[in-house]
């Protein structure tokens, strides 16, 4: 995951707090319409531009490729892991649900955010391996770039 891969994520988890209504997290494929996290996403300019659009063959096309396992690994930055964890459909997600609150999948993105070695909310860039927050602590303290 890198950069803008990592604010890609929060983008959708910030989406994804705001929503009301439960995903249902059943039926990726065919859902023509926002009905999981990935056609959340392909409703969001941001991600429109980037080629994840509604319809196709399987409800969301991505860069001329059918389906959404390659648009969550080239727009997040998500190892195959990752991918089912949040766009899975029952068995295959974090929950093992069909059924998910936009904030129950917004905390799960978060923490996959942290694990990667960035913030779950807006932060500066991160400076080499060190964690985010303590970069952005020293470039404070030091009022200049740190290497």
């Amino acid at each position: 995951m890198n950069a803008k891969q990592a604010e890609n994520l929060r983008i959708l988890a910030d989406h994804m707090e705001r929503i009301t209504r439960v995903l249902d997290m059943e039926n990726y494929h065919n859902c023509g319409t926002p009905a999981c996290a990935m056609g959340e996403a392909a409703s969001m300019e941001r991600f429109q531009q980037c080629g994840l659009l509604m319809g196709g063959s399987r409800g969301l096309s991505y860069a001329d490729v059918s389906g959404h396992w390659q648009a969550a690994s080239d727009l997040f930055g998500l190892s195959d892991s990752e991918v089912h964890n949040l766009f899975g459909i029952s068995v295959h997600n974090y929950w093992r649900s069909s059924n998910v609150t936009g904030q129950e999948w917004a905390t799960v993105a978060r923490e996959i955010l942290v694990k990667h070695g960035y913030g779950a909310t807006k932060q500066p860039e991160r400076i080499g391996n060190l964690d985010p927050a303590l970069s952005d602590l020293l470039k404070r303290l030091n009022g200049k770039e740190v290497a």
